[in-house]
């Protein structure tokens, strides 16, 4: 990130680095929980973001992020989705969890890896409308830099002009839509 930050920017810049602890390779690594929230008409809702200094870097994802330490990924999941959404949701609405995602990616111009637990929640009417306007969302920095946006996709149309991840997220969503039979998925990305 950009060096002509104030005070309290530097601290949360530190406080937001200090999430990702090197692993034994020297790689940045974090645990994360995420959200798939659908709206009462089956669609999802995704963020957009791109990296730093690199607009033409751009992606779809849901809702979360990393855990603070001793936070479970429950807890962290319903943190995640009222800071980037303003919209509370009680721990036990959450399905899951019915994905656990292995993941080595480059971000902020360096290599990274995350341990990440999704979640599902079927939201009210009110709740998506508040959800896609990001209405009383408590951003940090990174994301109030990353974020262009959030809107509802239908599982077979996600984004076309940015790469959704996790990969076969159409796929898995339909099916958790229809019910999830308690079964959770592991996939591994690069």
């Amino acid at each position: 990130m950009t060096s002509n930050r104030s005070a309290a920017e530097q601290a949360e810049e530190a406080a937001l680095e200090a999430e990702w602890v090197p692993d034994a390779d020297g790689v940045p690594h974090r645990k994360a929980a995420r959200v798939v929230a659908f709206d009462p008409a089956g669609r999802i809702l995704l963020l957009l973001g791109h990296d730093e200094g690199d607009t033409a870097h751009r992606w779809y994802f849901t809702p979360g992020g990393g855990l603070a330490a001793g936070e479970s990924a429950r807890d962290g999941a319903v943190r995640e989705f009222r800071e980037e959404t303003g919209v509370r949701v009680e721990a036990d609405r959450l399905e899951g969890p019915v994905l656990h995602r292995h993941a080595t990616f480059h971000f902020v111009h360096e290599t990274r890896r995350q341990d990440e637990e999704f979640f599902t929640v079927r939201l009210t009417v009110a709740e998506a409308e508040q959800a896609a306007a990001q209405r009383d969302a408590t951003l940090t920095l990174w994301e109030r830099e990353l974020l262009e946006g959030a809107a509802w996709y239908a599982p077979d149309n996600l984004g076309t002009d940015a790469v959704t991840y996790p990969r076969g997220l159409d796929r898995m969503a339909a099916a958790w839509w229809r019910g999830w039979d308690g079964r959770v998925t592991e996939i591994w990305e690069s």
